[in-house]
């Protein structure tokens, strides 16, 4: 029993209200992000309404993990998650993140700098 939302970069208020109130039917909410880094455009980072939305769904207590890809520091902007699985940006390396959240594949691997992570 589950469903997908897609949520883009900048969601409208319509679009958050849709993704909030759909989330209501489940117990759990699992959120899957993506950060493909582009040379010279900036700091990669979560928008501010990805964030707050993030937020309003943590308020229910039903977030229970984030299958992150790419860059790992925007996760830094997000209240605490219990459980943050973190993947590469390439297609294998989303696949084997999928994996790991299904519990298809172990949930091994070091990340070689610190996050800080609240």
């Amino acid at each position: 029993n589950s469903r997908i939302y897609a949520m883009d970069e900048f969601p409208t208020s319509s679009q958050n209200h849709g993704l909030l109130t759909g989330s209501l039917d489940y117990d759990d909410v699992i959120i899957i992000s993506f950060i493909y880094g582009k040379p010279y455009q900036g700091v990669e980072e979560f928008s501010s309404r990805f964030v707050t939305v993030v937020r309003a769904l943590q308020i229910t207590g039903r977030v229970s993990a984030v299958l992150h890809c790419g860059n790992p520091y925007p996760l830094e902007a997000l209240d605490h998650i219990p459980r943050i699985i973190m993947s590469g940006a390439s297609a294998k390396a989303v696949e084997t993140g999928i994996k790991v959240l299904t519990g298809d594949y172990p949930a091994k691997g070091k990340l070689i700098f610190d996050l800080k992570l609240k």
